[in-house]
């Protein structure tokens, strides 16, 4: 097996669930056990390996309180801690945007926009690995201080969604939600300015960093 790809979900890494204690003591083994295998975290994917490895995940309770919603849903800007590190120190990442020069390839990732949708975040990063030489966080936000880490070719994680396209957020999220009576027409209406509005995605410049890191 060359690597695992753990998606988001609509549960929380933190309910009191066998199957999420049973889930997260997976994660740990193939860490520890079988370093070989990549693994790659996306939203509850990134929150349930950072708990794996000694992290907290938390409600965002500021932000929701603050804006009234349930969930944060729109475009998310990651802000990388240094751009140039980001794209020479790792090697799938120099391999994923190979066919543009530094220029092309730093313009695409400051800022870094993703959808995003969540209502937890990572608050307190993997404490068994943070302070090994191989770990670095890669990026933050407004709402999250943990948007982005890496492990040195082992771990990928991220708490934005590269593979939900604008149609897809709209469908599968805000119609949804509204569907159910989960969002008002207030709430729904802000949630599709957060998603319509604002800088271009570049969900296929993760989307391709997260396939060389697979192959690498």
């Amino acid at each position: 097996m060359r690597g695992i790809v753990f998606p988001g979900a609509h549960f929380s890494v933190y309910q009191d669930l066998p199957w999420i204690d049973e889930f997260v003591a997976f994660i740990r083994s193939a860490f520890h056990e079988h370093p070989h295998v990549k693994l790659v975290g996306i939203c509850f994917g990134h929150q349930a390996i950072s708990t794996a490895l000694g992290g907290k995940v938390e409600r965002m309770t500021d932000y929701l309180e603050k804006s009234g919603m349930p969930l944060f849903m729109g475009k998310e800007e990651l802000k990388l801690k240094d751009p140039k590190v980001f794209l020479q120190g790792l090697p799938y990442t120099r391999e994923a945007l190979s066919s543009l020069s530094e220029d092309q390839a730093l313009t695409a990732l400051d800022p870094f926009v993703l959808n995003s949708v969540h209502g937890d975040h990572v608050a307190v990063l993997p404490l068994e690995i943070s302070g090994r030489p191989e770990f670095r966080l890669e990026a933050c936000s407004v709402r999250t201080p943990h948007e982005l880490w890496t492990f040195g070719d082992q771990v990928l994680c991220m708490q934005a969604h590269p593979e939900l396209t604008a149609y897809l957020m709209q469908r599968l999220i805000i119609d949804r939600l509204s569907n159910l009576g989960r969002l008002s027409p207030e709430q729904k209406a802000r949630a599709e300015t957060l998603l319509h509005e604002g800088p271009p995605l570049f969900r296929h410049v993760m989307l391709r960093i997260i396939a060389r890191f697979l192959l690498l």
